[in-house]
């Protein structure tokens, strides 16, 4: 059995803004590929990431939208991490503990790679 990795729709929010920006029309884009137009308003809706990302890449080529990950990334915050995480990171009252907080975090996510302050 595969593995199909899932994440909030809050992650992919940012960018939906970003083709939004552009002039793209989302909700009737969504609906052409059988997407739920409730990814534009519910954050907390679980989704497959493989699957919206993918959307988001094909309709910014297919309308010429440059650099949607840049893009979407400017529109993203601390505002749509998982509300767990946002606690976690600002309850940090320095900025070394902001930063070995994110390392741990990171570590859970990504733990090949060495993250140090």
């Amino acid at each position: 059995m595969s593995v199909v990795p899932m994440s909030r729709a809050a992650r992919a929010q940012p960018y939906f803004w970003a083709l939004q920006d552009a002039g793209v029309d989302v909700e009737r884009r969504l609906a052409k590929a059988q997407l739920p137009s409730s990814l534009l308003y519910d954050p907390d809706i679980v989704i497959p990431c493989r699957t919206v990302f993918a959307f988001i890449d094909r309709v910014a080529r297919k309308d010429g939208i440059e650099n949607i990950d840049l893009l979407g990334a400017e529109r993203d915050g601390v505002r749509n991490l998982e509300p767990w995480v946002r606690d976690f990171l600002l309850g940090a009252s320095t900025l070394k503990q902001l930063l070995d907080r994110y390392c741990r975090l990171a570590r859970r996510y990504i733990p090949y790679r060495r993250y140090t302050v």
